[in-house]
């Protein structure tokens, strides 16, 4: 399983440093790459990123604007896609 989590549903004015110091409670090490509709975090360990995805899910988390208040994180594993495979038409 991944070490690597989306995080969905983020209101646009949530920033890296939000989700930093939302998700370094985790893991120290954490990366994130910020989205237009959410973020990739990756935690060192996956103990981490499973107790994150769990306490996580569903809060709201602050940012500047209040309205970032009523937006839940929505957050599930990151979904890698299988190359698609050839296939035997003439």
């Amino acid at each position: 399983m991944s070490r690597r989590l989306w995080v969905g549903n983020l209101h646009p004015s949530v920033t890296e440093e939000h989700l930093k110091e939302e998700f370094r409670k985790f893991d120290e090490t954490v990366s994130i790459e910020r989205r237009s509709k959410g973020a990739f975090v990756t935690f060192e360990h996956l103990k981490a990123a499973e107790s994150a995805m769990i306490a996580c899910q569903g809060r709201y988390l602050r940012a500047e604007s209040s309205s970032a208040n009523r937006w839940p994180m929505v957050i599930d594993f990151e979904v890698r896609l299988a190359p698609s495979q050839p296939t035997n038409q003439p």
